[in-house]
């Protein structure tokens, strides 16, 4: 007779549910998964994944799934890992780039509608993305921003500052810089400046580098 901690016993310690059992959890997952996306309007086309993922399973759609996954077969053979990674820096570098106040205002947006895959990451809603995500959004610089997003001024007032050391006036310099008024004005605050006005500093202060 086996002992109570013999080789039988740790067997049936170790034992799980039957595989059948987990398969059939799988697939009423997935099912419900299905029957949610069907139920939500789409605007995703025929002949996409997109529209695969949203329940839809005729000949496109199949096939357009069928190509996704054959291209991400060929990529793990190829050792181009795409796997799952945290989101953390993702965050920080969203943050990073937001203008003041964005972050409230983003909460506020997140809370009244669903959010999406970035604004799930800036809400902490999203913990993990796919590898060449990641990569793409941290590709992605300052010089992204929104002309009007506000940017700190200390770059731009340095420029300026050497610009009029070369003896261009404040009018002068707000002429270039695109001002239409009968009386240019260089008008910059000390904090803050939009991209755009940084931008176009920026390009006029390389030009006489």
């Amino acid at each position: 007779m086996a002992s109570e901690g013999g080789p039988d016993a740790r067997r049936k310690r170790r034992a799980r549910p039957a595989s059948r059992e987990r398969v059939e959890q799988a697939e009423a997952a997935t099912a419900a998964r299905i029957k949610e996306l069907k139920r939500r309007p789409t605007s995703q086309p025929h002949g996409s994944r997109a529209r695969y993922m949203r329940g839809c399973r005729c000949l496109p759609c199949r096939a357009a799934n069928s190509r996704y996954e054959c291209q991400r077969q060929l990529e793990r053979l190829k050792g181009w890992a795409n796997g799952c990674t945290g989101t953390e820096q993702v965050r920080q570098h969203l943050h990073a780039a937001e203008p003041p106040g964005h972050r409230q205002q983003a909460g506020r947006q997140g809370r009244a509608g669903e959010p999406g895959a970035l604004q799930q990451v800036r809400l902490e809603l999203r913990k993990h993305m796919r590898a060449q995500s990641v990569a793409r959004v941290l590709a992605v610089g300052a010089e992204a921003r929104a002309p009007g997003a506000l940017v700190p001024a200390g770059s731009t007032l340095r420029r300026i500052e050497w610009l009029l050391d070369e003896g261009f006036t404040r009018t002068a310099l707000a002429r270039m810089l695109g001002s239409k008024a009968k009386q240019p004005k260089l008008q910059i605050r000390n904090d803050r400046v939009d991209a755009g006005t940084a931008a176009k500093v920026k390009a006029l202060w390389a030009r006489y580098q």
